[in-house]
């Protein structure tokens, strides 16, 4: 991976602003098998999400546009950034 300091800079601002760490409880055949932590971030411009994810050596994925039961004609599309592995977060 070749990462620049200005990019990881920029991506660590981003994150403080924007992100948000958790974790994800996992089921399988009605039990939980394990916990997983896991970074996110939504935002309403793709774009910014791919250089993000460039930022940080091309780890996790970019998804969306997400979709919702109900939608209010004035809301945008949301696109998520995730990353689940635990030694990636």
């Amino acid at each position: 991976m070749d990462i620049k300091r200005e990019e990881l800079a920029w991506a660590a601002g981003f994150f403080d602003g924007e992100g948000h760490i958790g974790s994800h409880v996992g089921k399988l055949r009605g039990r939980y098998t394990r916990r997983d932590l896991q970074l996110a971030i939504g935002q309403t411009d793709r774009w910014v999400l791919d250089r993000f994810r460039e930022s940080v050596g091309g780890l996790g994925r970019v998804g969306g546009p997400l979709v919702r039961s109900y939608r209010n004609p004035n809301e945008h599309d949301v696109y998520q950034y995730q990353i689940a592995r635990f030694e990636h977060v």
